[in-house]
């Protein structure tokens, strides 16, 4: 079977990932969140808002609450923005923009 080159896949999978960025940290969730939203300079409030979280998620994160951990999806979004944040706000925003226009659509 031919090899189909996908632009931005990253080969090798996670091993390769971890290669890049450095392996997943053993710290709590709790502390890995709460450092990437000081070390970008942002309020809990200012980083809800640039990257659409809801700030009752983050706070519980941040205080490593039981009731609400992070899931799957919102575990790769902190990744990603540790990765790239400048790049995830900007993706952020203009899926923002595009949800605004089509629910300005569909009234």
């Amino acid at each position: 079977m031919a090899k189909v080159n996908i632009p931005g896949r990253v080969e090798g999978g996670a091993d390769n990932f971890s290669k890049r960025f450095g392996p997943k940290s053993k710290r709590p969730f709790s502390d890995e969140v709460k450092e990437l939203r000081t070390s970008l300079g942002l309020t809990q409030e200012a980083f809800c808002k640039r990257y659409h979280i809801p700030l009752s998620n983050l706070r519980n994160w941040e205080q490593a609450s039981k009731n609400v951990m992070p899931d799957t999806a919102a575990r790769l979004l902190i990744d990603m923005i540790r990765i790239e944040p400048q790049r995830v706000a900007k993706i952020v925003e203009k899926a923002r923009e595009a949800e605004s226009a089509s629910s300005f659509e569909t009234a």
